[in-house]
């Protein structure tokens, strides 16, 4: 199976909660849904932001918001 890339946006939300499962914990998700995201879904985008301190723009370069 072909891995992945993931966003670096993701990558600096991952690394500033501490990994995928205190990332997922804070957010009210699983640890593994959380792993399989190449990039933070749009509905998840408020609580990773709240949870991690990072914006949303920084999040989601791609969407205006």
């Amino acid at each position: 199976m072909a891995k992945f890339k993931r966003t670096p946006a993701l990558q600096r939300a991952v690394k500033a909660a501490g990994g995928y499962g205190p990332l997922a914990a804070k957010i009210g998700h699983t640890r593994q849904g959380v792993h399989q995201w190449r990039q933070v879904p749009l509905e998840w985008l408020g609580a990773v932001s709240k949870a991690t301190g990072l914006k949303p723009r920084e999040l989601r370069p791609d969407i205006k918001l």
